[in-house]
């Protein structure tokens, strides 16, 4: 009776090894993961709706040395004797349908903060793996900091919506006596 339980754990064993090396086998030793979408590997189309911001110059950057991520590099150059007080850089994809945005700006603080002084350079970084292969890059809108403002209408659209929602936020000052 010993020598048939031995037998049994033997085919058992058998059986789930041949199991293993099935299922290896069928899926082609492939572990189950998330599909990678593509990556960019060459510089995006650029465009700027901003005569007086233009993209300077554009290059992949590795950040982190101990990292793989890349990021995108747009310099700006300033061309206005006005300070930049907010930027909006839009990036669309027609493959995946995608439309995404990185505004920078201060909305809300007490006094805003000078993103770009005038006649100078600023760079935007974008992930590159928010960035498909198609994608075009687009500088959209600037607000100077005399309250004026340069753009496409949608991009100056979704930055007044922005400036709107966050000095709601922002605490109301008393005024001093």
């Amino acid at each position: 009776m010993n020598n048939r339980k031995l037998y049994l754990v033997a085919v058992v064993l058998g059986v789930c090894v041949a199991a293993t090396v099935y299922a290896v086998l069928i899926r082609g030793g492939k572990t189950q993961q998330n599909p990678q979408r593509p990556q960019i590997t060459t510089l995006p189309k650029m465009s700027s709706c901003v005569d007086t911001l233009p993209i300077q110059s554009a290059f992949f950057n590795k950040h982190d040395p101990n990292s793989d991520a890349m990021e995108l590099v747009l310099q700006l150059m300033n061309n206005t004797d006005k300070q930049v007080v907010a930027v909006s850089v839009e990036w669309t994809s027609k493959e995946s349908h995608t439309e995404q945005s990185l505004i920078i700006n201060s909305f809300g603080a007490d006094a805003p903060k000078i993103l770009v002084e005038p006649h100078s350079l600023y760079a935007v970084t974008i992930p590159v793996e928010n960035l498909r292969p198609d994608a075009n890059v687009q500088v959209g809108s600037i607000i100077f900091a005399d309250g004026t403002e340069s753009g496409c209408a949608n991009s100056l659209k979704s930055l007044h919506a922005l400036k709107s929602k966050r000095e709601k936020e922002s605490p109301k000052k008393e005024p001093q006596l």
